[in-house]
């Protein structure tokens, strides 16, 4: 119904209705041919028939009609809308979509980042501890060997000093 109303309203098939257009709409109703038909048929009908019926009636029949026109382009209207809104809601809707899981990918993304920077500090932490605790061992083990690699030289310096003090006292006597 409503693409029948905007079809006769926009005669020049514009996609709009412009003030011509309008007019004719206004128009076609057909009230005011029967003003024509009163003047026609010579009574002066339009100033009333003395109680002011025929007035009354008339504003009442341009009323009704005012308020049938304003519907039908009420309608019209919403049509029209309604149209343009089913043709562009599913590339609104997937534009929307588009945009959340753009969104939602780039949390992701910095969630991820910020937890493998976490591990891997928590990881060069636990290595750098594991490096110091082994060279900790290390250095106490080469500490004990050098103590007693120490200990067996000194042994060795007295019992060569031992050997050479018999020597030497053997060739003295």
């Amino acid at each position: 119904e409503f693409r029948k109303v905007w079809a006769k309203a926009d005669s020049d098939n514009s996609g709009s209705v412009d003030f011509d257009e309008f007019l004719d709409i206004m128009c076609s109703s057909g009230w005011h041919k029967l003003l024509g038909t009163f003047r026609r048929s010579g009574s002066n009908l339009l100033a009333g028939d003395g109680d002011g019926r025929l007035s009354e009636e008339l504003e009442r029949l341009e009323r009704e009609r005012d308020q049938q026109l304003a519907q039908q382009v009420a309608v019209a209207a919403a049509g029209h809308v309604l149209e343009n809104l089913k043709d562009k809601l599913p590339a609104v809707v997937q534009e929307a979509a588009v945009e959340a899981a753009r969104r939602t990918s780039e949390q992701v993304i910095t969630q991820v980042a910020e937890a493998v920077e976490k591990a891997s500090g928590l990881v060069a932490d636990a290595v750098a501890e594991r490096i110091a605790a082994v060279t900790t061992e290390s250095a106490k083990t080469a500490a004990e060997k050098a103590e007693l690699a120490s200990q067996a030289l000194e042994k060795r310096v007295a019992a060569a000093g031992e050997a050479s003090a018999e020597q030497l006292e053997r060739l003295v006597t």
